[in-house]
């Protein structure tokens, strides 16, 4: 079992420090502005920071910025939703704005932000410039080589066929109750996640639909696996009660030592 360390922290990261060069994941050929106040991208460039948060803890994200900008937000550095665009067609400079971002509600396991920023209009020499990046969270300060441990079990668990784990480990799954995640409160996913726990080796289990999720119930179907819509996520406590001994009341602070706990 690998044990996570947790540390709090109130980042600002101001460019061009040896505190940004930590948090720069990727630099495709951004600039650092005259007075080096700034880091920006124009044109076809762009920069990534990267993070690695507590999944169920607040994360709240800060952006200094202006002109004309498309912040983006990826859980794998590989597909991003747009956070915002400037929409910006003024002088440069003229919407100089400190963004905030609640982040709590997008940290799954793993736990890695990646945060994009780009041009948005790329031929006019007036591309995002970041000031600084404020973020307050609860950061996993696992050592690197716990973290690569890890990452090589989650790797492994990655493979195309996602029958391989159920037939390895479980019964065989003949059929899956399948949740939305985006309409559920915090406290009604950790409700669910702690239901996966418990049903683990159960032949209908639950999976927590998530957008880029999709392509494994893609996948459960071509197997001929039953796909049962959940609506209400509250009707898994009746069709689960077998399997429920008793509960653990918390607050929405203690959701990492309710778990553990349980």
């Amino acid at each position: 079992m690998i044990k996570i360390y947790e540390e709090e922290k109130d980042l600002h990261i101001l460019p061009n420090t040896e505190l940004e060069k930590k948090y720069l994941f990727k630099d495709y050929g951004s600039r650092i502005s005259d007075p080096g106040d700034a880091r920006f991208a124009d044109a076809n460039s762009s920069f990534v920071y990267r993070f690695r948060l507590i999944p169920g803890t607040e994360a709240i994200l800060k952006i200094d910025i202006d002109n004309q900008y498309i912040i983006s937000i990826s859980h794998d550095g590989s597909d991003y939703e747009t956070l915002k665009s400037s929409g910006h067609k003024g002088d440069a400079g003229d919407n100089r704005e400190e963004l905030t971002f609640d982040l709590t509600d997008f940290i799954e396991s793993p736990g890695y932000v990646y945060i994009k920023i780009e041009d948005e209009i790329k031929n006019n020499g007036w591309g995002g410039r970041v000031y600084s990046i404020k973020l307050n969270g609860t950061f996993d300060a696992t050592p690197e080589e716990e973290k690569m441990d890890m990452e090589k079990k989650i790797k492994r668990r990655k493979l195309d066929n996602p029958l391989v784990i159920f037939e390895k480990k479980f019964k065989p799954l003949d059929s899956l109750y399948v949740v939305q995640r985006e309409p559920l409160n915090n406290s009604e996913r950790v409700m669910i996640a702690s239901l996966q726990g418990l049903t683990t080796d159960e032949s209908r289990k639950i999976f927590f639909d998530h957008p880029g999720y999709h392509r494994w119930l893609d996948e459960l179907e071509k197997k001929n696996i039953k796909l049962i819509q959940i609506e209400n996520p509250w009707e898994l406590l009746n069709i689960y009660k077998n399997n429920i001994k008793g509960y653990i009341l918390c607050k929405k602070d203690d959701y990492n030592a309710a778990t553990s706990v349980a």
